[in-house]
């Protein structure tokens, strides 16, 4: 949510400022679409590896009371 107030504010001011002169703002604007795209992209890849990492640390947890199980026999 924050980051999305931050994209609209910069979208605002980049609009502003181009107000005044001749040039457009296509090609910053593209550039903050890219960095909106990465970012999510990053934050799916986060979140996939917290989630592999949990996976890995719980079924590690549950081979190690085995093992030591088959030691105390």
């Amino acid at each position: 949510m924050k980051e999305e107030n931050i994209a609209e504010k910069l979208r605002k001011e980049l609009a502003v400022l181009c107000d005044g002169s001749d040039k457009s703002p296509s090609a910053a604007l593209d550039l903050l679409a890219q960095l909106e795209s990465e970012q999510q992209r990053l934050r799916n890849e986060l979140k996939r590896l917290k989630l592999d990492a949990a996976r890995r640390y719980s079924a590690s947890g549950s081979m190690n009371s085995r093992l030591k199980d088959a030691l105390r026999e």
